[in-house]
């Protein structure tokens, strides 16, 4: 493959390590919703800085990095609030023209990548994203919440404490939620319902409507 051209704010990276996400696995498949063949996919993986853009500070060649897989639009109202995983206009490594890292070299924003400690091996530096997902999950999970209505068991979660207020519309079904200034309206928004009296617990879709 050849080696992919960086502008002056970007990071080339020599790939040491990659993990195989499920997605990785949907897109070989055909059953990705975005990630379509032809695509080198790949978006977990550690590596070696083999060159800088000339505006890039944050690392320079020879530093270990860790690779975040994707980067937002940096304007919108989730990238304000550093939420830029939810970002509607976010980019993500092994989409489209952008080549994953299931090769010898990759490209990255400078935001994207972070220096790796020197006790961490290549293949720990690659399972980093998957981890702090779970890791972020685990941290910002508060349980506030659990009634009967209509037969059926719900459990109701915010995933982040104080991310927004929110209230409920018993006639609709509906959960609004917003912050102070911007409020938003979900359709059964951070909600998770029991299949039955004793089945399984299923997270419902989050819908702006």
């Amino acid at each position: 493959m050849p080696v992919p051209a960086i502008t002056d704010t970007q990071v080339l990276i020599k790939i040491k390590a990659a993990g195989v996400c499920h997605s990785d696995i949907m897109a070989f498949k055909g059953q990705h919703p975005y990630r379509v063949p032809p695509v080198i996919t790949g978006h977990e993986a550690a590596g070696e800085v083999a060159a800088v853009g000339r505006a890039v500070t944050r690392v320079k060649p020879g530093d270990r990095v860790v690779i975040e897989p994707h980067i937002g639009c940096g304007t919108c109202w989730f990238c304000r609030r550093k939420e830029y995983n939810v970002c509607p206009d976010k980019r993500l490594i092994g989409v489209g023209t952008w080549m994953g890292v299931f090769a010898e070299y990759a490209m990255a924003e400078e935001p994207m990548c972070f220096r790796m400690p020197d006790g961490m091996s290549w293949e720990e530096g690659a399972a980093v994203e998957p981890f702090v997902v779970g890791l972020h999950a685990v941290r910002n999970v508060e349980i506030v919440e659990a009634w009967q209505e209509a037969g059926q068991d719900y459990l109701k979660a915010l995933f982040s404490a104080n991310l927004l207020d929110y209230t409920t519309d018993d006639r609709t079904g509906t959960v609004i939620a917003g912050s102070r200034t911007e409020p938003v309206k979900f359709e059964e928004c951070w909600t998770f319902t029991r299949i039955g009296s004793n089945g399984p617990w299923k997270l419902c879709a989050i819908r702006q409507v």
